[in-house]
């Protein structure tokens, strides 16, 4: 099958990010430009990370993290598009250099995405230690505890993850993607009447995507299964 042509808007924004990165030397010459064009750079990476280009997003989020290596949204949003390119190893690595470069104090949207990383590479048992620490440097955090809960998925401990699930759904009760693999997590453990009713709650909201409701329409079919499937037939979480 031929790959899929860019379209006019990913086109254009790789044509940007070519332009502006190749002033980056020049700019240099003046710490005035140096920040204005570092200002333009951002505004493209966070265009192309928002059209879905990873390729550009990588490109541009890298050119801001060689200027500058300790800025936590550039670091984050550069490993993050790594991640989603297939290169979880690479922003594992990008990942565990921060965090112990930037000190002692944590940097809880590091953490998270470092312990996403590494529930990428099939390492969940490393990611439950990286996601608790970021639970307890965020207490106010959804996003934390709901990313702990899907390494507690992967590992088989569900009477754990339902704890973090509801725990991120106390702190962001609309959250369709938490309940969903809220859901799916239930289902795993054979509760699967739970995971549909949570489903359910999923569809109903106003950010609840096509794939949701696929999910709902897979688990229905499953309480007529006398056994639940195994992790590997489930639908995967919901991971931004």
């Amino acid at each position: 099958m031929p790959s899929a042509r860019p379209n006019s808007k990913t086109r254009l924004a790789r044509s940007l990010a070519v332009a502006v990165i190749a002033l980056i030397p020049a700019a240099c010459e003046g710490d005035g430009q140096a920040e204005k064009l570092d200002r333009m750079v951002a505004a493209e990476a966070q265009a192309a990370d928002h059209n879905g280009d990873t390729a550009g997003a990588i490109r541009l989020y890298g050119a801001l993290y060689d200027s500058n290596r300790t800025d936590v949204t550039v670091i984050e949003a550069l490993a993050r598009n790594l991640r989603r390119a297939g290169q979880a190893q690479n922003a594992w690595t990008l990942l565990a250099e921060a965090v112990t470069r930037l000190g002692p104090q944590p940097q809880p949207r590091l953490l998270v995405e470092k312990g996403k990383a590494e529930i990428a590479l099939g390492r969940a048992e490393l990611a439950v230690p990286t996601l608790q620490a970021a639970v307890a440097a965020a207490p106010g955090a959804a996003e934390p505890p709901a990313t702990l809960a899907i390494a507690f998925d992967r590992l088989g401990r569900y009477d754990e993850a339902a704890v973090q699930y509801t725990t991120a759904l106390g702190l962001n009760p609309d959250n369709a993607d938490v309940l969903n693999n809220f859901a799916l997590s239930r289902a795993l453990s054979g509760r699967i009447d739970e995971g549909v009713e949570l489903l359910r709650k999923a569809a109903a909201k106003p950010s609840a995507s096509p794939r949701i409701r696929e999910n709902l329409t897979f688990l229905e079919s499953l309480r007529t299964r006398p056994q639940p499937p195994g992790p590997g037939a489930m639908p995967a979480p919901v991971v931004r």
